[in-house]
């Protein structure tokens, strides 16, 4: 008998990505200071009947890219969008590409794989991609990828201080949890 996989927060996108990311929407290195060292966070799901994610417009994505295990998977992740606000989306050119290692977040009280994704995406879909981004949110009213996953996470019903997300500038600062409602 196989373990099911559950959704993962993907811990390996470093400060070099998220410097991608700031430059693919325009923005030089001049006009942002990078912080080297910081991981950037994303969810990969990889669900295990994929097809039940089809009837969702914006992710019928989820389970549309293929890891080299031969699994399918899709993400779900946040960055600056031209107004430095952080917008997120479903496999973004920058988070979409296969992840290593991770750390696996279970459904929270028993809840189905399916209820779990399903209420990250109906959670997702109330986020107005409003909040304003930086790179490093400590201290600030902004906030960034991290912030985003953590916010989503904690929305869901997640506790994310039992997690253990090391060198993850903003993942203590989620985005707050009436933005997802």
């Amino acid at each position: 008998m196989t373990k099911k996989s559950a959704p993962q927060i993907k811990t390996d996108i470093s400060a070099d990505q998220a410097i991608k990311d700031l430059e693919a929407n325009g923005f030089t290195k001049k006009s942002f200071k990078a912080q080297n060292g910081g991981t950037g966070h994303v969810l990969s799901l990889t669900p295990n009947n994929p097809a039940h994610f089809n009837n969702y417009k914006r992710i019928s994505s989820i389970g549309s890219l293929t890891n080299s295990d031969g699994k399918r998977y899709g993400t779900m992740g946040a960055g600056p969008n031209g107004q430095w606000n952080l917008e997120s989306n479903y496999n973004r050119s920058t988070d979409a590409s296969e992840h290593s290692g991770g750390i696996v977040i279970e459904p929270p009280n028993g809840m189905s794989e399916e209820d779990f994704v399903d209420g990250l995406i109906s959670l997702d879909k109330k986020y107005q991609d409003n909040k304003e981004y930086s790179f490093d949110p400590n201290g600030t009213n902004t906030f960034n990828s991290n912030s985003y996953v953590s916010g989503l996470l904690e929305a869901s019903g997640v506790d994310t201080g039992k997690l253990n997300i090391p060198n993850a500038q903003g993942f203590d600062k989620p985005i707050p949890g009436e933005a997802f409602k």
